[in-house]
């Protein structure tokens, strides 16, 4: 059985190949001109480019490069404010979360939040407004909505469609806060009845 092909031949097997093989008789090492191609040749390092893949080779599938998303793009190079606005315009309210999460943990969701007019403000505020009181979503909304306050307190009342979106927060946050006190208020009722009876069910 004939051996490797010299050109993929360790350096130890190509030598071997020199010394015992007489020029003309292996393709790989000594080409139509009968020069060897062995390193620093320049022939050693493009060798087999020019070779089709044969039936029987095994074809390996070019790996795609992952295509970023806009604000995936922009939290790379470091900007943080139009990463935040990329996010609010996709209008998913699990894209902004992760994004704002991201500005928490880097230490840029000041950056993100400032320097915004009120065309920048509302998106925000509207997301704000719509997911404050939504379990999964409240705590994150509420430091924003904290950090979001102590940035723009000195402009409140400039801009009528940006104060009607903090009444509507204010009006929100009430109505959770509402919510929660009937809760606790029946919680509070129920305890009492739930020991009784399950004191009657020990007994």
């Amino acid at each position: 059985m004939a051996g490797p092909c010299c050109n993929c031949a360790p350096p130890l097997v190509l030598a071997q190949c020199l010394r015992t093989q007489p020029q003309g008789s292996c393709s790989g090492c000594f080409p139509a001109d009968g020069l060897p191609v062995v390193p620093p040749s320049p022939r050693f390092f493009i060798r087999g480019q020019n070779e089709r893949a044969a039936a029987s080779d095994h074809m390996v599938a070019a790996q795609r490069r992952a295509r970023l998303t806009p604000y995936d793009r922009l939290l790379k190079q470091f900007r943080h404010r139009d990463a935040l606005t990329a996010a609010l315009a996709t209008k998913h309210a699990e894209v902004v979360a992760s994004v704002l999460e991201e500005l928490a943990a880097r230490g840029g969701l000041d950056q993100a939040l400032g320097g915004r007019d009120a065309a920048g403000l509302l998106p925000l505020l509207r997301f704000l407004v719509k997911y404050i009181g939504q379990p999964r979503h409240s705590k994150l909304c509420c430091h924003v909505a904290h950090r979001l306050l102590d940035s723009y307190a000195s402009v409140v009342g400039l801009s009528p469609e940006v104060d009607g979106r903090l009444v509507a927060l204010k009006d929100r946050l009430a109505e959770e806060l509402r919510v929660s006190s009937a809760l606790m208020e029946l919680q509070g009722a129920l305890e009492p009845l739930l020991a009784a009876s399950l004191a009657g069910t020990l007994q």
